[in-house]
Formats: C-alpha cells, sequence, structure tokens
C-alpha cells in the first residue's frame, strides 16, 4: 500500500480524524507562533518591528477559525499578567525593560484585532465553544485586573486594555441572546 492510498484511505474513512488532526496542526502552530512572538520580542535585539508585525498578522489571520482564535485568545490574555508581574519585578534599568513593554502591547494589540475582527463572526459559528468563550472573558478581565497594579507606574496599559474592553462591550451587544453567559462573568467585564 502506497502513501497515496493511506492518505486517501484515511480521508474517505475518517473524515473526522481529518479535521482533528487538521485542526490540532493550527492549534499547535498558533502556540508556537505565540511563543516565537514571545523570543523575538524579549530574546533579540536585532529583530525589527516587520518580524514582530508578520507574527502577529500571522496569529490574527490563523484566529479567523473559531477553534484557533478563541483559544489564540485564551493563550494570549492568560500571558498579559504573567509579563506584568515580569514588568512590576524587573529592574528598571535592565536592557530587558523596554522590551517587555514592547510585548505587553503586542499582546493587547493582538487581543483588540481578534476581539474587533472575529467575535462577531464566531459567535454565529456552530463550531462556536460557549464554556471557552467564558473562559477567555475571564482571562481578559484577569489580565486587565494585573495590568491595573501597573496604573501607576504606565497608566498606558489600562487605557489600551480599557478600549480591548470597551470593545469587547460593543461585540456581546451585537451578539444574539442564543449565547447565554454566566452573570458573574458578565458584571466582572463591566467593574
Amino acid at each position: 500500500m502506497d502513501e497515496c492510498t493511506v492518505i486517501y484511505t484515511a480521508n474517505v474513512c475518517f473524515p473526522q480524524l481529518q479535521s482533528v488532526i487538521g485542526v490540532s496542526i493550527l492549534l499547535s502552530m498558533t502556540l508556537i507562533f505565540i511563543h516565537l512572538l514571545h523570543h523575538f520580542v524579549l530574546g533579540r535585539d536585532d529583530i525589527g518591528n516587520d518580524v514582530q508585525f508578520y507574527v502577529q498578522h500571522l496569529i490574527r489571520k490563523l484566529g479567523k477559525a473559531v477553534y484557533l482564535g478563541q483559544r489564540a485568545l485564551v493563550a494570549v490574555s492568560q500571558k498579559i499578567p504573567v509579563i506584568a508581574e515580569s514588568v512590576l519585578f524587573s529592574d528598571p534599568f535592565d536592557d530587558k525593560f523596554p522590551d517587555l513593554h514592547q510585548y505587553m502591547f503586542i499582546l493587547i494589540q493582538l487581543l483588540e484585532f481578534l476581539v474587533s475582527d472575529y467575535l462577531l463572526t464566531w459567535s454565529r459559528d456552530e463550531n462556536f465553544d460557549q464554556l471557552l468563550f467564558e473562559e477567555w472573558l475571564t482571562s481578559i478581565i484577569h489580565a486587565r485586573k494585573a495590568l491595573g497594579v501597573l496604573e501607576s507606574s504606565n497608566g498606558l496599559y489600562m487605557l489600551y486594555m480599557d478600549r480591548v474592553v470597551g470593545e469587547l462591550a460593543r461585540q456581546l451587544g451585537q451578539i444574539s441572546s442564543d449565547h447565554k453567559l454566566n452573570p458573574d462573568v458578565l458584571t466582572n467585564l463591566f467593574l
């Protein structure tokens, strides 16, 4: 049995397996690109803004798929409090300190892009995961609170994150009532 026959048989007999494998590969790629974004911003000084832009743009494009986009939002929003803690306890005279700030803004901007570009589209998709939706809403709220600690040193974080939460609230108002949210999540969003 040659390779083409095996692939054809797998595609015909196990189409669900093909989609699971495809989604797994795309999710892995998304997580790798988030890691690469972290590496490019914090790891090397000779990498230009173009590479950072392309990695962010690639994650943004992969986020169009509801499965990947929701998971990218969770990954990014969970990374923000980690970076916020690093900024809080970093030496401001360390050479990597400005890179942490740049990375923070890139992640917040990626959140904003994913929410404003795809939230309404995702909410209409049959593969929209309600539990994951609540998880990333909670993660965004947690990220906002983590950035509140840094407000005295850099108020721009809170301004930018408030802009993301405002866009999220606007988008939530346009989503149909088919998606019932936990009232605690909504209450925390608007605090």
